[in-house]
């Protein structure tokens, strides 16, 4: 060792000052990473990125630290902690945010007054410590814009992709141009009975309000459905307050795994949103011949349970011609879904920079479109543009029909279409040919008109066939068209205004227990962004990047949980 090795004694300790041969002992040759480079120093480097775009991905981030560092290559797991490291730098750590989710909510509550909100937490072993249950929240502008909306919303749920596991829960409205207008939002552990009563008695209660019928559309999750035979949450559908229709574009996932039958999905599709009931039996005639499985599905899907054989047939909740107009032509819940698509990222943030995000998107939805609504009211439109663009469309086809009264103190009318596309049975095969049509359309004063058609009483706007009328008598086409649509209440709809709820060092101080997380949600292993694919992006052959492996237990789960006490801290109104 004296031989090759200069070393000094100090002490007790031995010091290897030099050596006199070449070091001959190396590292891997494809070890890239190295040890001072650490998550902190990553997430200093891609902060400033994160912050414009939260779009980022990994591999993004490896790129941007390549570019600052350019022979190391960090592992995976490293450029994912550095990346929650940013995220908590950027929108406060996923810990301190539920401490701080009420002090903002309350700050929101001050400026934009008539905002609502309420949390839930269950006690933890610690003193003065809570832990995180359930959030809902609704801004006071979305609120006041209840009673401009057609009585119609959708709700749906999504996954969040943070840190913590939970669902983001979602009610959305309609304006007049057929624009989305989220009404409340909501974060739960999962989707299941007690969560979906708590969200949608606190609905009622809160936003939408006792008393007023509205139509709700959904998917045909269990959880959901039990909602509506509960008599003491507020959506009780045999009680009057409400009806509860199903999304289409879900059925026509779940006939797709019946079936696998490309051509009987777009009939389906077709035919679900057909509003004259001539066009309907022609279409399910089509899918029978193609599919009869498929129509025995459709005729039991409506039922709360599918397989009950002494459970009548509900057509009303999936076909529009049967929907008795509670729709208003409604026919998805893809408004709550696309708001999905909308925080797809903020999902992926702290809770209260989710908050955050809804403020900050209301805002730009309320400066544009009141924006937008007041130019069309200022140019002295009288209906929303959607429907001004559409009674000129219907307009030019009633130019070419042909009237008869059966006397005008009757207000009964015909309504001749020239060359229309009717269908004509010949043995065991249906054929469609180009003929004369007849409709019959009655029209009293002070009441909504009717045609055989009955696309007036599904959508509160005037068919071709009533303007036909119209034009022949002289009537004033505006007196037909639902108020649900003018431009005045469109304007109406955005006209709350949003107000600026300050620093954080200006908030309402919060006076309680510290609200902590649930460590029981903590995600393990790698983030799930993406939903995982249905049946009808395979068969439309949509690409959708990486997708999760999200199980798909909490789609499955009944009410069985809708025991669960509500005996917990409540904070906020």
């Amino acid at each position: 060792m004296e031989a090759i090795w200069k070393i000094n004694q100090i002490g007790s300790s031995w010091k290897i000052q030099t050596c006199q041969y070449p070091h001959t002992c190396r590292a891997p040759a494809d070890r890239f990473d190295h040890a001072q480079l650490t998550a902190t120093i990553i997430a200093d480097v891609i902060r400033d990125d994160l912050k414009e775009n939260l779009e980022l991905s990994i591999m993004s981030i490896r790129q941007l630290v390549r570019q600052r560092y350019k022979t190391v290559k960090p592992h995976y797991n490293k450029l994912w902690r550095g990346r929650e490291l940013a995220i908590a730098q950027l929108f406060g750590s996923w810990e301190e945010s539920y401490g701080l989710v009420t002090s903002l909510l309350e700050a929101m509550k001050v400026s934009n007054l008539g905002t609502k909100y309420q949390l839930l937490s269950n006690p933890t072993t610690h003193e003065g410590r809570r832990a995180f249950k359930c959030l809902a929240w609704a801004f006071g502008p979305c609120i006041e814009s209840v009673p401009h909306l057609r009585p119609v919303i959708s709700i749906d749920a999504s996954f969040l992709s943070g840190r913590y596991q939970g669902r983001l829960l979602i009610a959305c409205g309609y304006d007049a141009e057929n624009k989305l207008l989220p009404l409340a939002f909501a974060i739960v552990e999962k989707e299941d009975s007690a969560n979906w009563g708590w969200f949608m008695r606190w609905l009622r209660k809160e936003v939408i309000g006792f008393g007023k019928f509205m139509c709700v559309v959904s998917d045909r999750h269990k959880a959901i459905k039990w909602v509506f035979k509960q008599p003491h949450i507020g959506w009780n559908e045999s009680g009057g307050e409400c009806v509860h229709r199903f999304c289409s574009q879900h059925i026509a996932e779940n006939l797709y795994k019946q079936c696998k039958n490309d051509e009987v999905i777009k009939t389906f599709k077709w035919v679900v949103k057909k509003k004259k009931p001539r066009r309907f039996a022609e279409g399910m005639d089509a899918i029978t011949q193609s599919c009869p499985d498929a129509t025995d599905y459709l005729k039991n899907v409506g039922k709360y349970r599918q397989e009950d054989k002494d459970e009548s047939d509900k057509p009303e909740k999936v076909f529009q011609c049967f929907d008795g107009g509670y729709r208003w032509g409604i026919m998805t819940s893809n408004g709550s879904e696309s708001l999905n698509n909308v925080f797809k990222y903020s999902r992926r943030l702290p809770i209260t920079a989710i908050v955050e995000e809804t403020f900050n998107k209301y805002l730009e939805w309320f400066v544009d479109r009141r924006k937008f609504a007041l130019e069309h009211v200022n140019s002295r439109k009288m209906w929303s543009e959607r429907v001004e663009n559409l009674l000129v469309k219907r307009g030019n086809k009633a130019g070419s029909m042909h009237v008869t009264s059966y006397g005008d103190e009757g207000g009964e009318y015909e309504v001749k279409v020239d060359c229309e596309r009717v269908a004509v049975v010949q043995g065991n095969h249906t054929m469609y040919v180009r003929r004369d049509f007849k409709y019959k359309v009655i029209i009293h004063s002070n009441t909504p008109p009717m045609c055989e058609c009955l696309k007036p009483n599904l959508t509160g706007i005037p068919c071709a066939h009533v303007l036909a009328v119209c034009k022949h008598r002289n009537f004033n086409e505006n007196q037909f068209i639902h108020p649900y649509y003018s431009a005045s209440t469109l304007a109406n709809t955005w006209s709350g205004q949003f107000h600026p709820y300050g620093n954080q060092n200006e908030w309402p101080p919060y006076v309680g227990p510290i609200i902590v997380p649930d460590q029981r949600l903590i995600q393990q292993g790698r983030r799930r962004h993406n939903r995982i694919p249905m049946y009808m992006d395979e068969m439309q052959g949509r690409r959708l990047g990486h997708q999760a492996h999200r199980s798909t237990r909490d789609k499955n789960q009944s009410g069985a949980s809708s025991s669960r006490p509500y005996n917990d801290l409540v904070i906020g109104i």
